[in-house]
């Protein structure tokens, strides 16, 4: 659009200095034909030639500059429509070399909070957000000025303190001697477009840290089912696991309270800057913690996000859930191991019982075998082993 208007403006030019050729062109017929009236005494005859002939170049002339009016009087009007419709699409403004403002624009004055004579002569610092570094502005006086074109995306700021975005190109306007002495700015607001890409960056960061969320939820179940750990070791590896899961890890530290015990994460620090979660199935005191160690400028007086309290609780139920299946299987052991040590109890009970039982019966038949002896012999039966005297004498 620069470029059209560019070459509008040197057809303007050209147009103007035809018209300007032919203003001379026309005061030098008049001269001439004031000097033929002046020798129409010496030469009537040669007089009215030179009157027909001068007459009709006359005409030419007129022609000529009635057409290079027509022709400027078109080239104006495409000219307002062309700028009728830039005016409908972008923010246009024309600066002078030192950047105040000579020409804005309807969409400028609207966008920008200002009235038409508000931005006037002021500098375009006006609408300046400070939201940029000086090294851009730098930059771009630097271009201009050496009659290069900038173009490039910048934030300003309205008259009511609101910001918005804007694409904005800069078209240095260069006189005889190619120095800029007019900047055109065109610029088309694109602060919807920032929004989206805002909203788009949170989601993805919101997305990125459920994930990271989940990633450690997911971790300490895995090391919770880990039976191999006694309850402190198992602790010790569950709280080293909470902190990666926080938005900011290397300033997060973590706490475990239970069964009189505690477990912390190395450097751990408390602070006033924490987040709790009671251990369900235990004592009151048993609880999870979660500490920030210190806070960035853009966090104000949020240290944890909404969803981190909710990682924390379910970090807890895990906890609860896993302690109390260690401790269930525990009493199994204990109750499987005492139903063991019962049950060989009963087992050698019966051994020696059916022993018992046994070595009597085995010994009465052959004890009634010598009942009728006058004595005893030395020692009975080798199936028993026992002396006489235990079975009585003989009739």
């Amino acid at each position: 659009m620069s470029d059209e208007v560019e070459r509008l403006q040197r057809r303007l030019e050209r147009e103007r200095a035809s018209r300007k050729q032919a203003e001379r062109l026309l005061e030098e017929k008049s001269l001439a034909l004031y000097h033929a009236n002046q020798a129409l005494q010496a030469s009537t005859s040669s007089l009215e030639q030179q009157v027909q002939a001068r007459t009709q170049e006359l005409s030419d002339a007129l022609r000529l500059a009635e057409h290079t009016n027509s022709q400027l009087r078109e080239t104006q009007r495409e000219l307002k429509q062309q700028l009728f419709a830039i005016d409908q699409h972008t923010i246009a403004s024309i600066a002078d070399r030192d950047g105040n403002i000579v020409y804005a624009n309807d969409s400028f004055v609207a966008i920008s909070g200002y009235s038409r004579e508000e931005l006037i002569g002021a500098n375009h610092r006006i609408v300046k957000s400070g939201y940029h570094p000086a090294a851009l502005f730098e930059g771009l006086w630097h271009d201009i000025a050496a009659g290069k074109v900038w173009s490039g995306e910048v934030c300003n700021r309205r008259k009511d303190g609101s910001l918005y975005w804007v694409s904005a190109t800069i078209v240095p306007f260069l006189d005889a001697q190619g120095l800029p002495y007019q900047y055109l700015s065109i610029r088309t607001d694109i602060s919807p477009l920032k929004q989206a890409e805002a909203s788009l960056r949170k989601t993805v960061l919101d997305l990125n840290e459920r994930v990271k969320e989940w990633t450690c939820l997911n971790a300490i179940t895995h090391c919770l089912q880990d039976d191999t750990l006694s309850d402190d070791a198992l602790l010790a590896a569950v709280v080293a696991l909470i902190p990666p899961g926080w938005l900011v890890p290397q300033d997060t530290c973590a706490r475990i309270r239970y069964a009189g015990h505690s477990v912390v994460t190395p450097g751990f620090q408390e602070t006033s800057w924490a987040q709790r979660a009671t251990i369900p199935k235990a004592d009151a005191t048993d609880a999870v913690e979660v500490f920030r160690l210190q806070l960035a400028d853009d966090e104000g007086a949020a240290p944890f996000l909404a969803e981190e309290q909710v990682l924390l609780t379910g970090i807890a139920a895990q906890i609860g859930q896993a302690m109390e299946r260690r401790h269930t299987q525990r009493v199994l052991r204990a109750a499987r191991d005492e139903a063991k040590a019962a049950n060989r109890a009963k087992s050698d009970f019966l051994a020696n019982m059916s022993h018992e039982i046994r070595t009597p019966m085995l010994c009465a038949p052959m004890t009634n075998s010598w009942r009728c002896a006058r004595k005893w012999p030395t020692t009975c039966p080798p199936v028993c082993g026992a002396t006489p005297p235990a079975f009585g004498r003989c009739c």
